[in-house]
């Protein structure tokens, strides 16, 4: 029912197309065909033999100022040229080759392909159209969309004669790649064109079968293959033999079952793959990356590889002359059963261009690498795919790194990526994601296992092949050192065991910090390294920022003080599967003292990771001789303390029993008190000057609720008195500067000055009860050059008890309040729901070279800009928006009430838009709140983004 389905549906499609060029003069090679094109869709046999000639590349829209900025991230709208009537080109490649992969997280116009010198497009599409298979023949499921419309993916083969040439219709800001490959010059290629002929229609139809329903081997049957199925009982530490098979022979499909009392069986159970008595193992991995996921077991089906009902399969062919043995290692602490099918064929002619089958495993827990290395081989053959599973507990989004590649002699990367998620076939993040060659087979609340394969465009090597992944930390900006990267990198080579040895000496430019320039590095030894239990190691229950009780009290549990416990067999999971025991506890006794190595000096919100048995002690820190404060217990297995500062290198400190119970700890959490975005800390910035009578400001103790964990207080006794604050770094053009105050019953009046002028309005800080004030004030305009800012005591409020001061931290506020508006008028961002913002730099277009950018992911976000009217009267209020193509319908709203028209702020480039005029109203004087809602979004518009060059308030006479 499936392939009637299937040719009905591309039957039907079928209607028109264009017809192809004619191809010239056969010559001595056979040509390739589309039906050649067609099996290897399907055609895993074609790996296990060298490519000699053929070469892998991808055109993308990686940042080209990653010539200059190695981490450069602005992937969008990055063309190789525009031609004068406005194509964007994508790629123009000389053939002969074939595009196997297209993919973009924002297709957008038109997509035109020139085959082969043509002057007009040969073909022409609307580019988002073509993902939704109803343009022949990219048909499903070599076609395929996330129902949002950005993820889209293609793996229809477009091959080419002589030459491709791919554009947009005009600059799209588009995301954008396409893999392909390039034969040999003297290898004979017919160029794509439809519609397709009956013989090619039926080759198609049979791949699609196999690409909607993946889990039977594609592969066909060998003479004499047979199938070995055993059941084992695995005890710790056992190895036992799954298949020793005499050559020449070929592993065709390996099926696995496994389970355990013990979590974490997939990670734990590792295979070994020996071919022909190679010292070197070719397969080493955990056997849940093996099969494209980790830590539990998956639901998914791939060409490939895959997951069903709880049996792992892996259809990769994998050849051997003399012997070829699988082993599995239990590296649990628990018994493990499996149920393991291995088949294989005899294969008497293997082909002296024969390549072994590779798969290794690695990992880097709490990896600070910028560009995370999946693979470093020397020799000749070909990467097949990659499994990615990474553990993220650090909130944010863990992606946006651009994969990168250097085959051979390559100095610079011949490929670079747009981000993970488009790596493997998802787009604006990722998640759980069935696709045949691409995807994600597994994700939960910070474990996220990705998969790629490219047993299509393979990316062949002659001499030597790199392969990485930029890992920028949460949401693109860090920390980096909390993450588990890991991969288990797939290829086929001719040696029996890579010479890694060709690799030492060998240079070609990257990269260590991604805010530098790129620099000439060198390959280094192998990445690969055996496994063990150490290795193997999980994050358990995933909390970052601890240190480990283990490796904390490692010397006080040689002297016999607690002893090391593991979570195997517990109902409840421990950082990184292990703790210490300190057994019963009475209150005030003392369970081990140690050192705190603190990684920067600052304020720390310290929790106490414990397990979380029957009758356990609430345990708390003892340092410099004093008791730190419980503030709480927000789980059965965490001990929340107040914050702390930690301003030297290492502190001193004692785990102590708060009451009596079972002490078991399982590590300290160090989290550094957040800090606000884009925040200069207060208490940290050097002050210039105070006036005389005046006390010193100084840093507050550690505090909850503010930016850093502590604020800058100053004691002031009267009017006119000042401190001077000293900026690090002076702006190039004028900013305005905002500051967070923390408001209280004896706070006085403020106001900034620069070279004795005031630079913007008054401030009270007085308010009956102490706090922060929920959003950052506006003091003024600095401007460019100077980095002295005076912070001025100019009154207090008549209910104030003084003139004190407490300043959280400053940052850089968009301007948003024209020049042209009212004497007095003032505006800031009071809050924002649903969205972030920040002031974006866009050119001199734009007032003061920025604009107000305010970024939700979704309708009925909104920001509220707070408008100071220095005295009552009749105002025209008018804004003046920004436009783009992921760009919002935005409805305004003056103190509760909707202001002025919709507006669709759409536009297929970033481009400044016309004044609005919002209307005119009395106003108080006083605060006011103008709201900026994402009502809606045009039906070409990729999000809900905002942006506000001016806000324009005048005085009506």
């Amino acid at each position: 029912m499936l392939r009637a389905s299937l040719i009905a549906s591309v039957l039907g499609l079928l209607a028109s197309g264009a017809p192809g060029a004619a191809q010239e003069a056969t010559l001595s090679k056979p040509p390739l065909t589309y039906v050649d094109f067609i099996k290897q869709l399907t055609d895993l046999d074609r790996l296990t033999r060298l490519h000699p000639g053929v070469q892998a590349g991808l055109a993308s829209s990686w940042d080209r100022n990653g010539t200059n900025v190695w981490g450069a991230n602005g992937d969008a709208g990055q063309y190789l040229r525009v031609e004068p009537d406005g194509e964007a080109v994508m790629m123009d490649v000389d053939g002969p080759g074939c595009i196997y992969r297209f993919w973009s997280a924002n297709p957008q116009g038109l997509i035109r392909i020139y085959l082969d010198g043509a002057e007009k497009p040969t073909y022409e599409w609307d580019f988002n159209q073509l993902f939704q298979g109803n343009i022949p023949p990219f048909i499903k499921p070599f076609v395929w969309q996330r129902e949002n419309g950005r993820a889209s993916d293609c793996y229809l083969p477009i091959p080419f004669a002589k030459h491709i040439k791919i554009t947009a219709d005009k600059k799209h800001g588009q995301y954008y790649q396409f893999n392909y490959l390039l034969f040999p010059k003297d290898q004979p290629v017919e160029s794509f064109r439809i519609p397709l002929t009956g013989l090619e229609l039926g080759r198609l139809t049979d791949a699609a079968i196999i690409w909607a329903k993946p889990g039977n081997d594609p592969k066909p049957r060998m003479a004499g293959q047979t199938t070995e199925r055993k059941t084992i009982e695995i005890g710790p530490g056992q190895t036992v033999t799954i298949a020793d098979i005499a050559g020449p022979a070929m592993i065709r499909a390996i099926r696995l079952f496994a389970a355990s009392e013990q979590r974490y069986v997939w990670r734990k159970l590792v295979l070994k793959g020996t071919w022909d008595n190679a010292p070197w193992p070719q397969i080493l991995s955990p056997i849940g990356p093996f099969f494209g996921f980790d830590w539990s077991t998956a639901e998914y089906a791939a060409v490939p590889v895959g997951c069903r009902d709880q049996t792992a399969y892996a259809y990769w062919p994998m050849p051997f002359k003399r012997r070829g043995k699988l082993e599995i290692t239990n590296h649990l602490e628990r018994m493990a059963r499996i149920v393991a099918e291995v088949e294989w064929a005899p294969a008497p002619n293997l082909p002296a261009d024969m390549t072994y089958f590779y798969a290794r495993w690695r990992s880097e827990p709490d990896t600070t690498v910028f560009d995370y290395p999946f693979l470093e081989t020397a020799g000749r053959g070909h990467f097949v795919g990659v499994a990615m599973p990474i553990d993220h507990p650090l909130p944010g989004w863990w992606g946006d790194g651009d994969e990168k590649v250097w085959v051979d002699d390559d100095d610079w990367p011949r490929f670079i990526g747009t981000g993970s998620e488009d790596y493997f076939g998802d787009a604006w993040g990722i998640r759980y994601l069935n696709g045949p060659s691409w995807g994600c087979s597994l994700q939960t609340a910070h474990r996220t296992c990705n998969y790629r394969w490219h047993f299509m465009d393979l990316i062949p090597f002659e001499k030597r092949m790199r392969m990485t992944i930029e890992n920028y930390g949460p949401n693109g900006v860090g920390p980096r050192g909390h993450y588990e990267y890991t991969s288990t990198a797939f290829w086929y080579q001719a040696e029996v065991t890579p010479p890694f040895a060709q690799l030492r000496g060998g240079k070609f430019t990257g990269g260590t910090d991604p805010l530098k320039k790129p620099e000439t590095l060198e390959y280094g030894a192998t990445l690969f390294r055996n496994l063990d239990a150490s290795v193997l190691r999980t994050y358990g229950r995933g909390v970052p920022y601890v240190l480990e009780a283990e490796d904390l009290l490692r010397n006080m549990v040689r002297n016999g003080v607690g002893q090391i416990i593991t979570d195997a067999g517990a109902p409840y999971e421990l950082s990184r599967e292990r703790g210490v025991d300190f057994g019963a506890a009475q209150p005030g006794g003392v369970l081990a003292g140690f050192v705190i190595p603190v990684a920067e000096p600052q304020v720390y919100t310290p929790e106490i990771l414990i397990a979380p048995v029957e009758g356990a002690s609430d345990i708390s820190l003892e340092i410099g001789g004093e008791w730190v404060e419980i503030a709480g217990r927000p789980d059965p297995a965490t001990i929340r303390l107040k914050p702390v500062v930690l301003d030297k290198k290492e502190v001193p400190a004692k785990f102590v029993a708060a009451t009596a119970g079972r002490a078991i700890v399982d590590g300290l959490r160090l989290e550094p008190v957040p800090r606000a975005p884009r925040a200069m800390e207060a208490e940290e910035m050097a002050v210039a000057s105070v006036s005389t009578g005046a006390e010193a400001p100084h840093p507050s103790p550690a505090m909850a609720g503010v930016s850093g964990g502590r604020i800058l207080e100053w004691h002031a006794s009267e009017p006119g008195q000042s401190m001077t604050i000293r900026l690090a770094d002076a702006p190039d053009v004028p900013r305005v500067l905002g500051v967070r105050a923390m408001r209280g019953p004896n706070g006085g009046i403020i106001q900034a000055f620069v070279a004795g002028q005031p630079i913007g309005p008054r401030f009270d800080i007085y308010a009956p009860e102490k706090g922060p004030n929920p959003s950052v004030w506006p003091l003024g305009l600095v401007p460019a050059g100077v980095r002295d800012v005076e912070i001025r005591i100019v009154g207090k409020n008549a209910a104030a008890s003084g003139f004190h001061v407490g300043l959280d931290y400053f940052r850089w506020e968009p301007q948003i309040i024209s020049a042209d508006s009212a004497p007095g008028v003032w505006a800031g961002v009071a809050g924002v729901r649903g969205c972030s913002y920040e002031a974006q730099m866009l050119g001199p277009a734009f007032s003061a070279g920025h604009h107000l950018w305010i970024q939700p992911s979704s309708p009925g976000a909104q920001a509220d800009i707070e408008v100071y009217i220095p005295s009552a009267g009749q105002y025209a209020i008018a804004i003046r928006y920004t436009k783009s193509w992921d760009y919002a319908v935005i409805q305004a709203e003056l103190d509760g009430k909707d202001i002025g028209p919709r507006v669709d702020t759409y536009s297929p480039e970033v481009v400044l838009g016309d004044t609005v005029a919002l209307g005119q109203v009395n106003l108080a004087a006083g605060r006011h709140i103008l709201r900026l809602k994402a009502v809606d979004k045009n039906e070409n518009s990729r999000g809900y983004l905002m942006g506000v060059d001016d806000l324009i308030v005048k005085s009506v006479p």
